[in-house]
């Protein structure tokens, strides 16, 4: 009997999983066969091919009992993607309104984006997740700061710094900025896959902040803290 290793996300769609591997950030693609062969397996025992070759990639590891159907994460509406979307051409969901604290987003932004760098995705969102834990265990007020133009301004400051940032730099700064702020926000990834896209947003109180609006009702999420 076998089950999803900690860290692994998985989707199924249009009758083909698709699996994060946040420890190792990689994205594992199966045909409808395949993922019909590995649900089997992971409900019933029975060997497979697929199954074993991915115990071996440690996707999975050894379980005590079976998985049944309703916690396999099917998705059954229809998502129509957002294409070739870049985060920094969705502007108009920003705001033009600067403020004074622009060596700290520099800093921020730049923290996030080395810490992706050397210490690897999944570590970065282990101490996302841990500060949030933290924090939102004393009820404090939120900050007067309006969350569009905290996300604005990494948008702004991300034109003087010598990297290129992508949407998970931004969306995982604005989420740390923002619960330190006191908000509650929520990080996402959704994707599409064909052809294969994967995208990075928060919101707060199930709205998107500085980014397309209807996002969930394009993408699959296949990731939330």
């Amino acid at each position: 009997m076998m089950k999803f290793s900690k860290f692994v996300h998985h989707v199924i769609f249009n009758d083909e999983m698709v699996i994060f591997d946040e420890v190792n950030d990689n994205f594992i693609f199966l045909s409808d066969s395949e993922t019909l062969s590995l649900v089997t397996a992971l409900n019933t025992g029975k060997d497979s091919i697929i199954a074993k070759k991915l115990y071996e990639q440690g996707v999975l590891e050894k379980s005590d009992h079976y998985i049944d159907d309703k916690n396999f994460n099917y998705m059954t509406s229809k998502k129509f993607g957002i294409d070739n979307y870049e985060w920094r051409t969705s502007k108009k969901y920003r705001d033009t309104k600067i403020n004074k604290y622009r060596k700290f987003y520099s800093a921020a932004l730049l923290s996030c984006n080395l810490s992706i760098k050397i210490i690897g995705f999944h570590k970065t969102l282990q101490i996302a997740r841990n500060t949030r834990n933290t924090l939102f265990c004393v009820k404090k007020n939120r900050s007067d700061e309006n969350p569009i133009h905290i996300v604005s301004n990494f948008d702004f400051v991300s034109k003087f710094l010598p990297f290129k940032n992508t949407c998970l730099e931004y969306a995982l700064t604005s989420y740390a900025v923002l619960t330190l702020l006191n908000y509650e926000p929520k990080f996402y990834i959704g994707l599409q896959k064909y052809d294969f896209l994967s995208h990075a947003w928060i919101e707060i109180d199930g709205k998107v902040i500085g980014d397309v609006p209807d996002l969930k009702d394009k993408l699959h999420i296949i990731l939330s803290i």
